[in-house]
């Protein structure tokens, strides 16, 4: 079908297994969204010189970073920050995203 996949990079996996299981349970359908229409209800945050948009989405104090990449219908999950740390840093999220 028309479905994204979706993964995690390591670094990701670890920062959401140790997120709360309130605040994991919040991210389900969020992720599962992502295999069906990734960016909506998504704020596109910027568009990298890594050619990878990336992308934000708010859930409730945290955020998910992703990146889209349409030709192989592949999302990849970035980050997951809250929101009163310093949420991120674009070049750190280049760097994720370039090592995919």
């Amino acid at each position: 079908g028309d479905k994204y996949s979706v993964e995690f990079v390591p670094a990701a996996g670890r920062e959401f297994g140790k997120l709360d299981n309130s605040i994991r349970l919040l991210f389900k359908d969020p992720i599962f969204r992502l295999s069906e229409k990734p960016t909506q209800g998504a704020d596109r945050i910027t568009k990298l010189a890594s050619e990878l948009p990336i992308y934000k989405r708010r859930v409730g104090d945290y955020r998910m970073f992703f990146s889209l990449d349409s030709k192989k219908k592949q999302v990849t999950i970035l980050a997951f920050r809250k929101r009163d740390s310093d949420t991120y840093d674009v070049r750190e999220l280049r760097k994720i995203a370039d090592r995919q």
